[in-house]
């Protein structure tokens, strides 16, 4: 009965010791993270709109006043300026892909076009739907103005985005992400539609 609970104790003493190590980890790790997450946000938005020097937040709920969408909503939204006025917006969404979520930033100009997209986190095959972060790919989105988009095999329409060798999947869960962007864009942020 002794050894049983001298080994409780020890297991006990381990178990402490762990936690407490993972508790400073965290604490020591934790604001470099949020940092470099912040750095990697501020990189997507400024590649989404190029021109623009300066984005300020926006209040999803308070954009949409209480109304209910059809849609996925956007995680974060930015109104973008060029020193003092503003360009458009910047939305941060996540698509459901084959793979998982795939983090998207999309701008979207006051004149209804996709001024750029990034492509950031996602779990999506490599070497097939992986290759939604090209930029080849990245760019049959800009300067549409024809929504919703869809995608095909070869793209002929102005609202057609070419599919991906391979990734039909994740190429939907883009032109989604854009097209939900924009239909939030279109619904609660334009000039027409306030």
């Amino acid at each position: 009965m002794r050894d049983i609970w001298k080994l409780a104790w020890r297991l006990l003493a381990i178990t402490l010791v762990a936690a407490l190590a993972l508790g400073v980890t965290n604490y020591v790790t934790k604001d470099p993270i949020a940092q470099q997450d912040r750095e990697k946000n501020d990189k997507a938005r400024q590649a989404v709109f190029e021109a623009c020097d300066r984005f300020e937040p926006v209040d999803v709920d308070e954009a949409m006043g209480g109304a209910q969408i059809e849609t996925l909503k956007p995680l974060e939204i930015y109104a973008a300026y060029q020193g003092d006025e503003q360009m458009g917006y910047t939305f941060k969404i996540a698509p459901k892909g084959y793979g998982g979520e795939i983090e998207l930033t999309v701008g979207i100009s006051f004149e209804g076009k996709v001024t750029g997209l990034t492509v950031g986190t996602n779990s999506e095959t490599p070497g097939l739907g992986a290759n939604a972060t090209k930029e080849e790919f990245r760019n049959l989105f800009v300067d549409k103005d024809q929504f919703p988009l869809e995608v095909s095999k070869s793209a002929s329409g102005d609202n057609e985005i070419q599919a991906l060798t391979g990734a039909t999947i994740t190429s939907r869960a883009v032109a989604t992400g854009v097209n939900d962007a924009m239909s939030f864009y279109q619904q609660f942020l334009s000039k027409e539609g306030k």
